[in-house]
């Protein structure tokens, strides 16, 4: 309810609760505990209550901050799952392939408009693609192999981003593979701290993934067109 008033005696202990205001009637009486929620705190005139008097959280409150507890927390283990499932892909990367993936931020850096539109128009053209296959029995087994390829290259982008955002923060390029291992650290704990400003992160660090996507998109393009000038 949203106004209650409790009138009367009452023999025993009372819980109660309203929306907004709860008052006591004059005469009434309330032998026993009274326990009650509403906004605002209850006015209770000297002897009605002969036991304690107790303003509780409501319960559908209560359920609702444990719920919001919950996700905040699997949120933020999420978060840190993936931090350092990145920060073990990132090792290996680097030492199967260090050269390359040092070059990376630098080519986003000096060309991050031309990579952000490379990568708008792969993640375009790559989906569309991708649902189109997979509308058809035939081309199902191609829509997951290059479904699976899709998400593999989307999830190394986080690692150039945060290479590319450690490179920033310190102003420095990488000269080994220990110190490229350490901007990479940082780089993925400042896109992890972007990415829960609300909204806002999320549109950024989208931004810079779609850059980093373009970027890889075309080192590969151009490593096929020297692989095919081999030929």
């Amino acid at each position: 309810a949203s106004i209650m008033k409790i009138k009367g005696w009452v023999t025993g202990n009372v819980h109660v609760g309203a929306h907004n205001y709860l008052s006591v009637g004059q005469g009434a009486k309330i032998r026993g505990n009274l326990s009650y929620f509403s906004k605002n705190p209850i006015v209770l005139p000297e002897g009605v209550v002969t036991g304690k008097v107790e303003r509780v959280a409501p319960y559908f409150a209560t359920q609702q901050t444990l719920i919001y507890g919950f996700l905040n927390t699997g949120m933020l283990l999420g978060m840190l799952w993936n931090l350092l499932s990145l920060l073990l892909l990132g090792a290996i990367v680097l030492l199967f392939a260090p050269h390359e993936f040092m070059k990376l931020p630098d080519v986003m850096r000096k060309s991050f408009w031309r990579s952000l539109g490379v990568g708008f128009l792969g993640v375009t053209a790559g989906t569309a693609f991708v649902l189109m296959c997979a509308v058809t029995i035939i081309g199902m087994p191609l829509a997951l192999i290059l479904g699976f390829g899709f998400f593999t290259l989307w999830y190394l982008s986080q690692l150039v981003v945060g290479l590319f955002l450690g490179s920033l923060m310190l102003r420095s390029k990488q000269r080994s593979v220990r110190r490229t291992y350490g901007v990479l650290a940082l780089g993925l704990l400042v896109a992890s701290v972007i990415a829960l400003i609300p909204l806002i992160g999320g549109v950024v660090i989208f931004i810079l993934m779609l850059a980093a996507f373009g970027v890889m998109l075309r080192r590969k393009y151009e490593w096929a067109m020297v692989v095919r000038g081999r030929r």
